[in-house]
């Protein structure tokens, strides 16, 4: 267990968390089952499963624990549909999302369902300082990483198209992609950007909270080509 937390750079306690989630009545599978291909027949397919890792990674943080955790999704007023694809795809007991506006936040989607937010937890998906948490982007496999990076730049997106589900969000004439999160998950995007899009990564700022940053593409041909390599595989 130690070897696998140094490989990944991950603390013990929580390896020892993904690799032990792996009954939980989600069917959203961990990291560890992701990295050894064991979705189940139950579950979404891998490729949707890490698009919606993308997608919550980005926009949404959890609230209480036990049977009373709850994941709560910052998003637009038109991403109601989307929302409940997400419980289609993830949730076992298909219960519909409660909406509200924030006076701080704006408008928010909340999800129910304590097993499915155990198991992001696994993934890093923080409590409610979105500084505590950061997706292992090392657990994904290679051939699923622009699933991750499509559901993280559809959350990000900010432009009046209304969500379809697996494709890009972001007008292809936006001059600038802004990516924010905690910074160990801004970093790795960066790092993995730059190699698979030759993106140069620009520089972090702050994000308000603490642990928190952005970073922001620019450049028509940039983004075009990290919108391309996130709508490349076929979901």
């Amino acid at each position: 267990m130690s070897d696998l937390a140094h490989k990944h750079a991950l603390p013990v306690t929580r390896v020892q968390q993904i690799v032990g989630a792996g009954h939980r009545a989600s069917r959203l599978s961990t990291p560890y089952q992701i990295a050894r291909g064991d979705v189940g027949k139950e579950r979404a397919d891998a490729a949707t499963q890490l698009y919606w890792v993308g997608f919550i990674a980005a926009c949404g943080r959890i609230y209480g624990r036990g049977t009373g955790a709850a994941l709560v999704l910052t998003i637009r007023e038109d991403q109601g549909t989307h929302v409940r694809r997400l419980i289609g795809d993830l949730s076992t007991g298909h219960m519909g999302p409660d909406f509200c506006v924030s006076s701080q936040s704006g408008f928010q989607a909340y999800v129910r369902d304590a097993d499915l937010c155990e198991v992001l937890m696994t993934w890093g998906i923080p409590c409610p300082n979105p500084a505590d948490g950061s997706v292992p982007l090392e657990f994904i496999p290679d051939r699923l990483v622009s699933h991750f990076v499509r559901g993280f730049l559809d959350a990000s997106a900010q432009q009046d198209d209304g969500p379809q589900r697996h494709r890009v969000l972001a007008r292809a004439s936006q001059p600038s992609i802004t990516l924010a999160g905690p910074e160990p998950l801004v970093a790795g995007l960066a790092d993995l950007l730059h190699q698979r899009c030759q993106a140069k990564p620009p520089a972090l700022a702050p994000a308000g909270t603490p642990g928190m940053v952005r970073m922001t593409y620019r450049g028509r041909k940039t983004c075009a080509t990290i919108r391309a390599f996130a709508g490349s595989s076929p979901a």
